[in-house]
């Protein structure tokens, strides 16, 4: 998977490799088979492969496709890591912001409309009533 995409055409009789994990019908070996990395930032995550009995099944384009379809992949995953770190951040800074004894809080850009106040609001301003 380090050299990325991958088109095996296997020629008749065809056989299992040596290190191959059959599964599916293991008394039948694929004779095409089509192998992609999936990447998240610059490490590889996974792979997709898709296999068929049927020889020369595949072509550098089909190639092409699954290796589109696993960059898409790849960058599903990086979208979820973003909204996974963006809210772990979120909570933390929640929670930080939750133990401050001073008045935290935050506006939109015309301070018309407050979008986050932390709870030392109410300790501060109802002791001035």
């Amino acid at each position: 998977m380090d050299q990325g995409s991958e088109l095996l055409l296997r020629e008749q009789p065809i056989s299992f490799d040596q290190d191959a994990i059959p599964f599916g019908d293991k008394m039948r070996p694929s004779a095409s088979i089509m192998t992609v990395p999936v990447r998240h930032a610059s490490k590889i995550v996974g792979m997709l492969s898709i296999q068929s009995y049927t020889p020369r099944a595949y072509d550098a384009a089909a190639l092409s496709d699954l290796q589109s379809l696993a960059e898409h992949c790849g960058e599903a995953l990086n979208r979820i890591h973003a909204e996974q770190s963006f809210y772990e951040s979120e909570e933390r800074f929640r929670q930080m912001a939750e133990h401050f004894e001073d008045v935290v809080w935050f506006s939109d850009q015309d301070i018309r409309n407050i979008l986050y106040v932390n709870p030392a609001y109410e300790k501060v301003f109802s002791a001035h009533l």
